[in-house]
Order: structure tokens, then C-alpha cells, then sequence
């Protein structure tokens, strides 16, 4: 009888202790050494409970009851604690900008790396929460390669960063908010520190949906730039550089506009006035918004950049090369570049500086916007180039890794490699918009505190709104002194 009973409790205890080893290594609560560390622990236990049964040790019904309790408890607990986790991600709150981020696992090849580098890769996606943005990431990202790119679906997010830390696939589509999600788990802590962000998707909710040029049509779009280092470009910044960029293709013309950004505009999310390129750190819409409403034309699209992405679109170019009006030397880089009067050849670095610079100037900011102007210009040559080379890929892949923007890419650069007069010279005209000085009350430093700003002069904006209404009308624009009173 008595061997009856104790093979009962043989088979019930190895019967939980299979179990609970199911559940132990089918938990990602769980993982690694500790598995084994956990089922050995309970192979010993219930080994010991099987002899003190066998041989009649005095607790030998105490000890059995511990072991099956917490094989019990266990067989309970970790299904209980999984089904939590595999629901701890939430969809995050809809805001204004969301980003969604493209994340490699960090060696050392991997810091100068871009969505480029990794077209013929696979992408993790995962399908629990916030498959709206992700999905628009993945439009975007085949966009940008200029061709789908090859997706891995993952049922929950904790599966998506267990493939990407295992090295199943190479490249991590993830919602930022919910990476600070995963960061709260002991596991994750580090997970910026181990893993490059390659590239980022930024979404403005604000912001006009991808514009599709129309072959052969004049457009009107915003450039932007800000002055950081940034390895991920967002809609949401300080616009250090703002340029109108106007197309006629028709035509072969170009018209480009400087714009100062300390320009006295509109904020129509405050329902105020203030820098122009303060409205750029509430999105790229309301900066777009603010200059729409002070030359009082419509905005196709815009173009965001900053000091990295823009100095790397100067070198994925090969350089590009500037009719320089005046010698001066660049003081605020590091090293100092003197550049000389007349044709001057400029790479990434020296480009950066040529812009940035704002002290040497006889008319500060006015000579600033001017360079500004001259650079983009020699981009679109070098650009119209490469392209009658033949190397429209690699115009293609320097400006999709150097820009933000809400532009089909294959449409504006189709302007350039039309089959019929792909020799002609583009025309490009230059204006630089200025202000008048005045102390007003800002958003920025309300009324308190007046700042100085650069209030628009009517009659330029009213020459620009004149220039810019011939360009979209698809007549072309003849070169005037523009007004400066």
C-alpha cells in the first residue's frame, strides 16, 4: 500500500516539475543560465522529497507538500506573469511629433552607419501595438531605398527586441516611446547604450501628407536646417537656415529665397508673434504656416536638415563648387578655412563652415542668408550633374539620407533627367529677404522682455509674393534688384 502511495506521489511531483519546466522555458520573464540554475533547483527538490518519502524521514510529508506547493504556485505564476508582459506594452498617446526609430545593434562599424547601408538587410516589425506608425516607417523606409524594403513580423514586442538582440535579423522598426517602455525592464535598461539608431521616421501630425510633384509643374517647397549634430533629423526644431526653393521645370528655372531666421512671423499654435525659427521647434507645419501667412502663397512641401546630414550631402555629392563673391576667413569653425574670392571648391566640412559663419560679415546676417542661397545653388548644379553622368542613385542617396521631407524624391529628381533637354542650363535666381531691426514682444520672452527681431520689409515680401506667383504660373522670372526699403 505503502508503494502504491509513494508512486502516486512520484508521478504528481514529476508530472508538476514537467510542467513548471514548460512554463520556466517558454517564459521570456526568464532566460538564459537562470532557466537551468531554476530546473535543476527543482530537480533537486523534488529528489529530496522522493527519497524522504521512500525511506520515511521524519517532515517527509512537510517537505513533499513545500515541493508540490511550489511547483504549484510556480506552474500558476509564470502563465499569470506572462500573459502581463505579453500585455505590458501599451500603444503611446498621440502626439504632436511621434518618431519611430530604425535600431542596429552597436559595434564598432555601426556608428557612421545610415538607412542606406542597410537596404538589402531584414527589418524587424511587430504587430501588438502601434502598427499605424510602424507601417508608415516601413512605407517610408522603401521610399527612401527606392524600393520595398524585406520585413520579419513578430506577434509581440518583446519577441521584435529578441529577434534584433539575437542577431535573427539586423534592423529594429520601433516606435520611440515604446523603446522607453521596454527601458523600464532591468533587461532593456541599456538599451540605447547597446544598440545605433540608424535612422529615424518622424511623423507631425500638423504636417501636409507626402506632396506628389506633378511632371513638369512649377512647385514651391521650404527648406530647412538647424545647427546641430544630431544623427536623427526631426520636424521639430530651431531653423537656423530657411530658404523658399521655387521650381519651374518648364522653364529650367530656379528661384531660391533667403529668408533671416530672427523674421518677426506668426505662430498660429499660440496665436502670436515671434522668431521664424522658434516656430520650427513646435513643428514643421507651424513654420511652414508662419511663412505662408507672411508672403501669403501656398507651401507644397518642406526639406529638413542639419549640420551632420547636411555636410554629408555635400560629400555624398563629391563636393560641390561655389562662386565665392568675396574673401574671408570662416572664424567660427574648427580649424579656421580662409576662402578665396571667385570659384571655390568645397567639401562637407567646409561647406558647414561657409554657411555658418555670420561675424566677418560687412552686413552680418544679410552676407549670412546670401551663402546660404549660393550654397543650395551649387548643390542643384552638382546634383543636375550627376545626374546627366548618369549616377541619379547616388543623387538619390544622398539627398533620402539627408533629408526630412514630405517630397516624393523620384518626382523632384525625374525634373532633371527628362530625356529631352537634359543639357539645357538651369537658370537660377537668388534673392535674399532682409528686416528692419525693432524691439518687440516675442512668444518666446513675452511681453516683459521685448527682444529684437527682423521685422519683413513690405515691399520685399510683396516683390518675393510677385516673383513667386510668375515662377508657379509657369512663366519665367526675370532677375530685379530686389527693393530694400
Amino acid at each position: 500500500m505503502k508503494n502504491r502511495k509513494n508512486a502516486v506521489i512520484m508521478m504528481i511531483m514529476l508530472l508538476l516539475l514537467l510542467i513548471f519546466c514548460f512554463f520556466l522555458f517558454t517564459t521570456q520573464m526568464i532566460e538564459g543560465m537562470m532557466r537551468y540554475v531554476i530546473a535543476c533547483i527543482g530537480l533537486v527538490a523534488v529528489a529530496v522529497a522522493l527519497y524522504m518519502s521512500l525511506t520515511q524521514k521524519k517532515y517527509a510529508k512537510v517537505v513533499t507538500m513545500v515541493v508540490c506547493f511550489s511547483l504549484l504556485f510556480g506552474i500558476i505564476a509564470l502563465p499569470y506573469q506572462q500573459n502581463r508582459l505579453d500585455h505590458f506594452f501599451t500603444t503611446p498617446a498621440r502626439t504632436e511629433i511621434t518618431k519611430v526609430g530604425f535600431y542596429v545593434m552597436k559595434t564598432d562599424e555601426t556608428a557612421d552607419r545610415t538607412l542606406a547601408d542597410y537596404e538589402n538587410a531584414q527589418f524587424i516589425v511587430q504587430t501588438e501595438v502601434d502598427l499605424e506608425h510602424e507601417f508608415s516607417a516601413v512605407a517610408d523606409a522603401s521610399s527612401r531605398l527606392d524600393g520595398e524594403i524585406s520585413t520579419v513580423e513578430y506577434a509581440t514586442v518583446f519577441h521584435a527586441l529578441e529577434a534584433l538582440y539575437t542577431g535573427k535579423q539586423e534592423v529594429l522598426i520601433l516606435n520611440e516611446a515604446i523603446v522607453d517602455q521596454a527601458r523600464t525592464l532591468s533587461k532593456y535598461r541599456n538599451f540605447l547604450n547597446e544598440t545605433e539608431e540608424i535612422h529615424v521616421f518622424t511623423k507631425d501630425r500638423n504636417a501636409k501628407e507626402v506632396v506628389t510633384v506633378k511632371e513638369n509643374e512649377p512647385f514651391l517647397v521650404y527648406v530647412a536646417g538647424s545647427f546641430t549634430n544630431d544623427v536623427s533629423l526631426t520636424a521639430s526644431c530651431s531653423n537656423e537656415v530657411n530658404l523658399l526653393l521655387g521650381v519651374n521645370p518648364k522653364e529650367k528655372q530656379i528661384v531660391l529665397v533667403a529668408i533671416p531666421n530672427n523674421w518677426y512671423v506668426y505662430d498660429q499654435i499660440e496665436d502670436g508673434y515671434d522668431w521664424l525659427f522658434q516656430l520650427g521647434r513646435k513643428g514643421i507645419s507651424n513654420a511652414v504656416n508662419g511663412i505662408e501667412k507672411a508672403v501669403d502663397l501656398d507651401i507644397s512641401g518642406y526639406m529638413i536638415t542639419n549640420v551632420l546630414h547636411y555636410r554629408d550631402l555635400v560629400d555624398g555629392l563629391d563636393g560641390v563648387r561655389v562662386e565665392n563673391p568675396y574673401a574671408f576667413t570662416a572664424s567660427l569653425s574648427n580649424p579656421e578655412y580662409t576662402f578665396e574670392k571667385g570659384q571655390i571648391d568645397l567639401d562637407g566640412r567646409q561647406a558647414q563652415a561657409y554657411i555658418k559663419e555670420r561675424f566677418v560679415y560687412e552686413n552680418g546676417d544679410y552676407d549670412h542668408n546670401d551663402h546660404e542661397a549660393l550654397v543650395m545653388k551649387a548643390l542643384l548644379e552638382k546634383s543636375k550633374q550627376l545626374v546627366n553622368e548618369g549616377k541619379k542613385e547616388q543623387v538619390l542617396k544622398a539627398y533620402t539620407s539627408s533629408f526630412l521631407t514630405n517630397l516624393d524624391y523620384s518626382d523632384v529628381y525625374s525634373m532633371y533627367s527628362a530625356d529631352s533637354d537634359i543639357n539645357l542650363d538651369w537658370d537660377y535666381v537668388l534673392y535674399s529677404m532682409g528686416g528692419t531691426s525693432s524691439l518687440e514682444v516675442t512668444l518666446s520672452y513675452g511681453e516683459k522682455y521685448p527682444q529684437y527681431v527682423m521685422k519683413p520689409i513690405e515691399s520685399q515680401v510683396t516683390f518675393i509674393h510677385d516673383v513667386l506667383v510668375s515662377l508657379l504660373k509657369g512663366e519665367r522670372v526675370e532677375y530685379e534688384m530686389l527693393p530694400q526699403e
